[in-house]
């Protein structure tokens, strides 16, 4: 049986917040292009380590977008910006295995861009 496709994680959604890892993985692209950051790659096959590695990669990068969104005024809704990055956070706080999905949904949607065949979905 062959590896499973990352795209097939995007849709994986954190039974608490609602948060979807595709979501996950756009706010992290937003906070690593706002700090000039690498994440880091790696395909499905590598160590736990490099698993690791990847989860801390992007709840680090959703914590980052959540701090910088934070106006401490009082939330608009669940549309709001600031609280829709506080829920990415906390989804990705909450599990290590959504965190993997966003993390893995992440590495998908790079290695689209390498390749130019990035889209919408």
């Amino acid at each position: 049986m062959g590896e499973p496709d990352p795209a097939d994680f995007s849709a994986v959604v954190c039974p608490v917040t609602g948060v979807t890892a595709r979501e996950a993985a756009v706010n992290a692209i937003i906070a690593r292009d706002h700090l000039g950051a690498q994440c880091v790659a790696a395909p499905l096959s590598v160590s736990r380590t490099r698993r690791l590695a990847m989860i801390e990669d992007v709840r680090v990068l959703t914590g980052v977008l959540a701090l910088e969104l934070d106006t401490r005024e009082p939330l608009a809704g669940p549309y709001d910006p600031a609280y829709r990055a506080r829920l990415v956070h906390e989804a990705t706080m909450r599990s290590d295995a959504f965190a993997l999905c966003a993390a893995l949904t992440l590495d998908a949607m790079d290695e689209d861009v390498r390749r130019g065949t990035a889209h919408g979905g």
